[in-house]
């Protein structure tokens, strides 16, 4: 049962998605029947304000707009620097800030953190890497990937008839994004592909690999 969700970075319908009371109160909470706690994107709740300057909301404005419409968790500092002066101004409440602890601390009671440790305390690294962990992630992964088009039948690949093989962007051969940015860089002694490895392993044709730019986010385009 999933017990958490992202609101990110995107508007939807011009609303955007960290303040969006229909998206995840009428629709996750009402509609999907989600029982659990839902968190912004790193800097989401902030983007509200400094990106989307949505409603031309102040930050304490900003605060209490996400919070009503349902975030319960801020990943990072804006609504909690800027709560306090939110609830000085009456725009928040304690009832409002203790109902979006209710759904954290509800999910993290039903995982036994307040509990003496148990089994869940105690899975050792090669549990989370043994060959059951790694394939359930693997299937993870293929179920939740979506192919929007194909145009013309491109995929699957056939060697004939494409000759040749290129992976351009920066994230083609970089096993970090891979693995997230969130946990350990090495898991599982650095046993996972690249898309680089992944496509070289399951077809005939050895790619070119060029990264382009060296990071999602670089201006830099000497290399294209």
């Amino acid at each position: 049962k999933v017990s958490g969700l992202m609101c990110s970075y995107n508007a939807i319908n011009g609303v955007p998605s960290c303040a969006s009371s229909w998206l995840l109160d009428e629709v996750a909470r009402k509609d999907w029947g989600f029982d659990g706690y839902i968190t912004s994107d790193c800097d989401a709740d902030a983007d509200v304000y400094y990106k989307h300057h949505y409603r031309n909301w102040t930050q304490e404005e900003t605060v209490a707009g996400v919070l009503r419409a349902g975030t319960d968790v801020d990943c990072t500092s804006f609504v909690g620097k800027y709560a306090p002066s939110a609830l000085k101004k009456k725009l928040i409440d304690e009832r409002l800030i203790d109902a979006r602890l209710a759904n954290l601390f509800r999910v993290r009671m039903r995982l036994g953190h307040f509990d003496p440790p148990g089994p869940l305390q105690r899975f050792p690294l090669s549990d989370v890497c043994s060959p059951h962990a790694t394939s359930l992630a693997t299937s993870g992964m293929v179920q939740s990937a979506a192919l929007l088009k194909n145009e013309n039948k491109t995929l699957p690949l056939s060697p004939s008839a494409a000759g040749s093989l290129a992976i351009l962007g920066p994230n083609a051969n970089l096993s970090k994004a891979t693995v997230s940015y969130y946990g350990p860089h090495q898991p599982c002694g650095a046993h996972y592909w690249t898309l680089a490895d992944a496509v070289a392993t399951r077809s005939s044709m050895q790619p070119t690999v060029m990264l382009g730019v060296p990071t999602v986010l670089s201006a830099d385009t000497s290399g294209v």
